[in-house]
């Protein structure tokens, strides 16, 4: 039984991993999900980990639902995520947000996870996300102390500074100094990507620095054949107003998930961009947008088709013959734009959308701010067959040499080994 959730926190043993536990993953993120590209983060590195057999236990500190219909809903996803994972561990704990007060909900997740520490005396604490440091730092008196480590997924301080340049709201804000204190806490800082390793090197000059890109599985056949119907409108709901896709007609794509950025880009993206591309075509392309981000923006257009949710990236990817992302604010490695590469579409980003995948270019993907070159350089694709999928076949091959997981986690792999050696794991 890896699964441990009951109304008063575990109570029962972990059966195989009762003695052994060699990495704790402190997150709140549902990862068993993977819904959105930081669930994915997790999950992909998780499994990966699990599989080079490594014991993980996972301590999710989130919301899972209260027992009843909800609980059993997330408990029945977890379930599906373990059999991809069978030897991994994950503790949860039914916060039932009617019943605790809300200032008391921060101490009762940091007994959990103190608890889980000292239980299970774990060599490595890995925390995804720097906002959970209080309930993990400082950690309980026990021999041996474990190595903290903190997963960062972006640099904060940059990230608020973007989203302030472009006047997009941002719940969570932290500067350059406080991001320092909270970081200096950790024992080996990961970052998502060489330009933001070299800044969290600059932050914390006495501290371990790894880059750990994301990692993602190989499509076994993702190179496209040319849409006649790209399926997606079979998605939308029976009562939708909108058209199937036009036959022989080449399609966009941009799949996101829920967050201003991406609203942002959108709407940058449906009133500076595809006016241009579509009034270029007699038989005009098609636009379809997927994912979480659906149930927060609203098309302008009635032609632009909101797929919505996905279950997969593939689910998506298989339909679109061009990948667009026209983030403009952000830090971090994005999520969508790796799974772009493994599925041969060539991509369109900005230079934010593009950090951390800089060797792809120009090759592999291209890089355009502007509306006048993001336009351009779609009506080419659109009106050039070979050239998309030659961009698409390269950006493919980039990914299978950096982005798989063997590449990615390699160094956190060879971490993790050098560490259990040291405690005799």
């Amino acid at each position: 039984m890896s699964l441990v959730q009951e109304r008063g926190g575990y109570a029962r043993a972990l059966r195989h991993q009762d003695l052994r536990c060699d990495a704790l993953v402190v997150t709140d993120r549902r990862f068993w999900r993977r819904s959105t590209g930081s669930e994915q983060r997790i999950a992909n590195l998780l499994l990966y980990l699990e599989q080079r057999g490594v014991f993980v236990i996972a301590a999710h500190v989130g919301h899972v639902g209260s027992v009843g219909s909800e609980a059993r809903r997330e408990q029945s996803a977890i379930e599906k995520f373990r059999r991809d994972a069978p030897r991994l561990g994950i503790l949860t704990r039914p916060w039932n947000a009617r019943s605790i007060w809300p200032s008391q909900t921060r101490p009762l997740r940091r007994a959990f996870v103190q608890s889980a520490i000292e239980r299970w005396t774990p060599p490595i604490v890995l925390v995804e996300f720097l906002r959970l440091t209080d309930l993990v730092l400082p950690g309980p008196d026990i021999h041996p102390k474990p190595s903290y480590w903190i997963d960062t997924h972006d640099l904060m301080h940059q990230r608020a500074e973007r989203f302030r340049r472009e006047g997009i709201p941002l719940e969570r804000t932290l500067d350059e100094e406080e991001e320092a204190r909270l970081l200096g806490g950790y024992d080996t800082v990961l970052a998502i990507q060489p330009v933001e390793a070299d800044g969290f090197r600059k932050l914390v000059p006495e501290k371990e620095v790894l880059v750990v890109r994301h990692g993602v599985p190989m499509p076994k056949d993702p190179f496209p054949l040319e849409c006649t119907d790209s399926g997606l409108h079979s998605k939308l709901p029976a009562n939708s107003p909108r058209q199937p896709l036009r036959p022989l007609s080449p399609s966009v794509g941009f799949l996101g998930g829920p967050g201003e950025a991406n609203r942002h880009a959108l709407d940058w993206f449906v009133t500076q961009v595809w006016p241009t591309v579509r009034a270029h075509f007699d038989r005009p392309p098609t636009l379809s947008v997927g994912g979480q981000v659906c149930r927060e923006w609203t098309s302008p257009d009635e032609d632009i088709i909101e797929v919505g949710p996905v279950d997969s990236a593939g689910d998506f990817w298989q339909h679109i013959d061009i990948a667009v992302n026209p983030i403009r604010a952000g830090s971090g490695l994005k999520i969508k734009n790796v799974e772009a590469l493994a599925w041969a579409r060539p991509l369109l980003t900005t230079s934010i959308g593009a950090e951390g995948l800089e060797g792809a270019a120009p090759d592999g993907l291209r890089i355009a701010d502007d509306p006048m070159t993001w336009s351009k350089t779609l009506i080419h694709w659109l009106s050039d067959r070979a050239t998309r999928h030659e961009v698409g076949r390269r950006g493919r091959a980039y990914a299978e040499s950096h982005l798989c997981p063997e590449a990615a986690f390699l160094d956190l792999e060879q971490k993790i080994a050098q560490t259990l050696g040291e405690t005799g794991r």
